[in-house]
């Protein structure tokens, strides 16, 4: 539907002459003025609109009316030109506003070129969901953490529980027990929460041999869930004295492989699982008394390089809560000369002759290895447990 397509000119100063003032142009929203024998008429005013930018804009302005000498007629608002005693004023560009009368021989002015603005009307399919559980938060999205100026309630649990929707609706969940983030609908039912316990470190079994650690617990909401980190690789040494690396193990994100004291004796880190997390470091032939870092949820963990450890891969980062905040960093691996450092995002730091350091709490990080060999071996880190934060637009 055209609503405004614009007005009629005002009329020249009908006595005529060389003084008389010419008729202003006509606006968007209004005639133009009439010329008299002293004053060119004014263009007609414009039409406002706020589609553009929320605020008012005006847009079709006509031009003013020229004149010989004395006052020629101003421009209508919303872009149009003066009136001139020699050349007139162009119309504002991207306004459609009319040029100024010109006097007499000069050039002519030129109108403002015009404008499409085009706005949709989209409706949030976030908004409107109801619901309770876990410790409530809201704040306003500021464009890094959502939208700008959109408010969002965030439900935030640090042990497993009960997320109980009264209004389905679209969320966005962080599922943290191996890293991801994901777009879910929940239905108007009470759902289960459960946040996953890192995966337990295990002592040495006799003075040559470890376990490998336990795979971490995964997370989730409903049927959302993200699994956990692999547990960490272990280097075995038999009483013949041939020590060889175990491959990492494959998880949400992989571990690092283990250990070796033999140049010939090298392993694989473990596979993460593309959009969570990435695999572990490797331990190659020829470093020893090393294991490799764990992958985290923003990179792999890093390999062993002659006897030292690898650290761990970087977690990756969300502003899901409305402040950036780095989850599920990989464990360092541990290091005959230099254990391998933890990665960010709450991951332990590997060791040589004490346990390695565990992952932090509710970032679902991976522990620190610890180098094992004979009865002065000593524990890994245990896996840091996860995290379910959940959110939605109020």
């Amino acid at each position: 539907m055209l609503l405004e397509q614009g007005n009629d000119g005002g009329d020249g100063h009908p006595g005529g002459g060389a003084a008389a003032g010419a008729g202003g142009g006509g606006g968007a929203a209004a005639v133009g003025a009439a010329g008299t024998g002293s004053v060119g008429g004014a263009g007609g005013a414009g039409v406002a609109s706020s589609v553009r930018t929320g605020s008012v804009v005006y847009y079709g302005g006509g031009g003013g009316g020229a004149r010989n000498s004395g006052s020629p007629g101003a421009g209508g608002i919303g872009g149009g030109g003066a009136g001139g005693t020699t050349a007139g004023v162009a119309g504002t560009a991207n306004t459609g506003g009319g040029g100024g009368g010109t006097f007499s021989n000069n050039t002519p002015a030129a109108g403002g070129s015009g404008i499409v603005i085009v706005r949709t009307v989209s409706t949030n399919a976030n908004a409107g969901v109801v619901a309770t559980g876990g410790t409530v938060t809201t704040y306003t999205g500021d464009g890094s953490n959502g939208v700008n100026g959109q408010s969002y309630k965030v439900h935030t649990f640090t042990s497993s529980g009960t997320f109980t929707v009264s209004t389905a609706g679209n969320v966005d969940a962080l599922l943290i027990g191996g890293g991801g983030i994901t777009n879910a609908y929940l239905s108007a039912a009470a759902h289960t929460v459960t946040v996953g316990a890192g995966g337990v470190a295990q002592a040495i079994v006799t003075g040559y041999a470890g376990h490998s650690g336990n795979n971490g617990i995964s997370s989730s909401v409903g049927s959302y869930f993200s699994p956990g980190g692999g547990g960490g690789a272990v280097g075995v040494r038999n009483t013949a004295g041939v020590f060889a690396a175990q491959a990492g193990t494959n998880g949400g994100s992989g571990s690092g492989a283990g250990s070796s004291d033999s140049a010939s004796f090298g392993a694989a880190g473990g596979a993460g699982i593309s959009g969570l997390g990435f695999g572990g470091g490797l331990t190659p032939n020829a470093s020893y008394g090393a294991a490799g870092g764990g992958g985290g949820a923003g990179a792999v963990g890093a390999d062993t390089t002659s006897t030292n450890g690898g650290a761990g891969g970087a977690g990756s980062s969300s502003s899901i809560s409305g402040s950036a905040v780095t989850y599920a960093g990989g464990g360092g691996g541990c290091g005959l000369s230099t254990a391998g450092a933890g990665g960010t995002g709450g991951g332990g730091a590997g060791s040589a002759t004490t346990p390695g350091t565990a992952g932090t709490a509710n970032t679902g990080s991976g522990g620190g290895g610890a180098y094992t060999f004979a009865s002065t071996g000593s524990v890994g880190g245990n896996g840091g447990s996860g995290i379910v934060i959940i959110r939605y637009a109020v």
